[in-house]
């Protein structure tokens, strides 16, 4: 297959590709063109991977240095007979053997950092689920990439939140809404440090998502389950993590489907209720199913009839966002439709990703002490449901006053002594809904007072109060008993919290813990839950320094204490490395285009591009970057490593097996003189090789590959014609080739 863009008409540098897998021999269904059922046997297909880059460049400079940015190009499809003479009554056929595509454009698109949040109970389990520990969050968010048409950065997890512990609001309906309070409230503490779409990942049945994106004033919030199709357990039979690569129950229509309602889409058709509960499904003509309506081609391979083959979609298999779809056990027959994959490039994906204000949410560590309330600011939220209002959280803020959402109905009232107006302000308003077990739509509202001297917040909507709450007598009691001075941790550890707080109201707590690398100057959410008075955490939320401090915060759903912790020493952890593409198993020609492509994060969810990207091939070095392409692997076994350097110099890899086949080797260009004089010694030949081969042209060899060379080839002078036997050899495999030269 060549590549060629339609301006200049020259072909571009990496032309021909040749075939990752294919049928051998060409097939025949005895029809004369290729059949519905042609297209749906992987087996039947030849597939082919475009180059990830055309410029040298791409990798150093990033994708936005892509030459495919805002390009149209021209697919040309050849199909090559054999060496030997044609036939006579099928002269002429060699206009059937190619077919082009033209006018195909591409877009250059964006991408989003995933902010993993680990959304679990490590005191209690949910009732009737199994004891499963939550997977590494790329291998969760892995198939997202195979739907969408933007880039996905997902690192390590960067807090935990309990969801089995109660906090503020005592008629608490259900464990959708739970989660979705502590997920707010970890989001809006967390600000816009790093991470454009917030994604809570938890081991029970809930879905949910949050978005502003018609009103871009925050960016998009959801919550998924990433259950597995099976438990695991060590050796001792205790729950353990799932292994790379382990099949999630639900990768599309819970996973990609939440994160995809904040990238602007709505359900896929009406179908199953995808338009009950205030939710919206578009027109789907003409099934009004949510079929693809087309032939779905999955590049991952996951599901591959065979190593080296995608995985292919009838026409009647569902886009995932539509709630006919079959759901669990993998989603084997869930897809995406180009309609909906266009949807997402005309919504979000050419466009910058929305982040929240840019704000300082915490007080300085010098403030860190028992309070009531004496931010600048209360900042106060609330989940508006069909059947009531609830208060998520209300806390202190010296951040910036949030911006009301333009023409929203909600006002935040303060109340002073006696309940007294004393202040009012507008509110921002950011749409969702939330899925199985019990659906239902909601609006999340925030907003900001002036926090001193208030007494209780009213939450309006028109003249209607929705919402009245009055601060308590008084603040918590909290102290403070691990980490200490003496504390150190490591990545693979867990640092142990331990804190004593107590409520003279006997009201219910929220416990917060906050990590600084800076003695206190700055501090980052790790951690939410109920006043439990502990909490085990991984050491990789601590990144490394010798002046590490926590804040540990209790709030009784008005008024808040804090404490800090003497200083400790954090070791934090080497780059996180996870290799995208390929993915295992993977079998390829020796010829084909290998598509690499990786992503690594260092501390504090920072992303490592560039040259601090490096791959290998076995011993062999062969590239920089996120992403990139690589010709002539040796057949067999090849192991393939992407290495992350870090700016203190830590390192952290990852690798992968593919399995190169041996073909023979082909002539990309092969080109001589026309006629040649009869006193000529010596001919040049422009040579090039679909792999490193050996060219031998009578007694002389020389070594070609695919790049371009000349060749000075000693002859006899003559005056018959010039017949040249080439014998082009590689890896046991032998192509021949006669060159006929006249002479004059």
């Amino acid at each position: 297959m060549g590549a060629r863009p339609d301006s200049a008409g020259r072909p571009l540098p990496d032309s021909p590709i040749f075939p990752d897998a294919g049928p051998t021999p060409l097939p025949s269904s005895g029809l004369p063109f290729v059949s519905l059922a042609d297209r749906l046997n992987a087996r039947s297909a030849y597939t082919f991977t475009l180059p990830a880059q055309f410029s040298p460049n791409y990798g150093e400079s990033g994708e936005y240095k892509r030459a495919w940015a805002g390009g149209r190009i021209t697919l040309r499809a050849v199909a090559i007979p054999p060496d030997t003479e044609v036939l006579h009554e099928c002269r002429g056929c060699q206009t059937n053997n190619s077919f082009a595509l033209s006018d195909i454009r591409f877009f250059l698109t964006g991408g989003f950092t995933i902010l993993p949040v680990k959304m679990e109970s490590p005191t209690a389990r949910q009732t009737g689920n199994p004891a499963r520990i939550l997977g590494q969050p790329w291998d969760i968010f892995r198939q997202i990439a195979t739907v969408i048409p933007m880039n996905i950065y997902a690192g390590s997890y960067v807090a935990s939140l309990d969801v089995a512990g109660k906090a503020n609001d005592p008629n608490q309906k259900n464990a959708q809404s739970d989660s979705l309070d502590l997920l707010e409230d970890f989001d809006d503490d967390y600000g816009p440090v790093s991470g454009d779409y917030a994604v809570g990942v938890t081991n029970y049945n809930v879905g949910s998502t949050e978005h502003g994106a018609k009103l871009f004033d925050s960016r998009p919030r959801s919550i998924v389950d990433a259950r597995t199709t099976n438990s695991y357990t060590d050796k001792s039979g205790n729950p353990a993590p799932p292994p790379p690569g382990a099949q999630l129950s639900r990768p599309l229509t819970s996973i990609a489907h939440e994160i995809t309602h904040g990238l602007g889409r709505v359900h896929a058709s009406a179908c199953g209720g995808g338009d009950s509960n205030g939710q919206t499904g578009e027109l789907w003509a003409p099934d009004q199913k949510g079929y693809i309506q087309g032939v779905g081609l999955d590049v991952s391979g996951q599901g591959s009839p065979a190593p080296g083959f995608y995985k292919t979609f009838n026409p009647t298999d569902y886009d995932y966002m539509s709630y006919c779809a079959n759901i669990g056990s993998g989603d084997p027959n869930d897809w995406v439709s180009d309609r909906g994959w266009n949807q997402v490039i005309n919504s979000y994906a050419m466009r910058p990703f929305p982040v929240l204000p840019s704000e300082r949410p915490f007080a300085s560590a010098a403030s860190a002490r028992p309070r009531a309330a004496t931010g600048k600011r209360l900042r106060v939220a609330a989940m508006i449901r069909p059947d009531g209002t609830r208060i998520a959280f209300i806390k202190p803020s010296n951040g910036s006053p949030l911006r009301p959402s333009p023409g929203t109905p909600y006002r935040l009232v303060g109340l002073g002594p006696g309940a007294r107006k004393a202040a009012v302000s507008g509110m921002t308003v950011t749409t969702g809904h939330a899925d199985l077990p019990n659906a239902f739509p909601f609006v999340f509202v925030r907003g900001d007072l002036p926090a001193a001297g208030l007494q209780g917040v009213e939450i309006m909507r028109g003249g209607t109060v929705l919402r009245k709450i009055m601060r308590s007598p008084h603040a918590p009691k909290l102290e403070i008993l691990a980490p200490t001075r003496h504390t150190k941790t490591s990545c693979h550890g867990t640092v142990s919290v331990r804190w004593r707080g107590t409520d003279a109201d006997g009201g219910l707590l929220r416990a917060k813990v906050d990590y600084s690398g800076d003695g206190g100057r700055s501090f980052t959410p790790i951690f939410i839950g109920g006043n439990t008075g502990h909490a085990r955490l991984p050491g990789s939320y601590f990144t490394p320094s010798g002046k590490a401090r926590i804040r540990i915060r209790l709030n009784d759903g008005f008024n808040e204490t804090a404490r800090l912790s003497k200083r400790f020493h954090a070791a934090g952890c080497p780059p996180t490395v996870t290799i995208l593409s390929p993915r295992q198993p993977l079998k390829i020609r020796a010829d084909a285009t290998l598509y690499l492509s990786g992503q690594a994060f260092q501390d504090g969810l920072r992303r490592l591009t560039g040259k601090r990207l490096r791959w290998y091939a076995g011993r062999r070095f062969i590239g920089n970057g996120e992403a990139l392409s690589a010709t002539g692997l040796p057949p067999g076994r090849t192991r393939l490593r992407l290495v992350a350097k870090d700016h203190r110099g830590r390192l952290g890899s990852a690798a992968t097996i593919v399995r190169v086949t041996r073909v023979a080797p082909l002539f990309v260009k092969l080109r001589g003189p026309s006629k040649l004089s009869k006193r000529t010694h010596r001919l040049k030949l422009v040579v090039e090789s679909s792999i490193p081969a050996t060219l031998q042209v009578g007694r002389a060899k020389f070594n070609v590959r695919r790049r371009t060379r000349t060749l000075k080839i000693r002859i006899k002078p003559g005056g018959k014609p010039l017949v040249l036997h080439l014998r082009l050899k590689a890896y046991g495999k032998t192509t021949k080739h006669t060159l006929r030269i006249p002479r004059r």
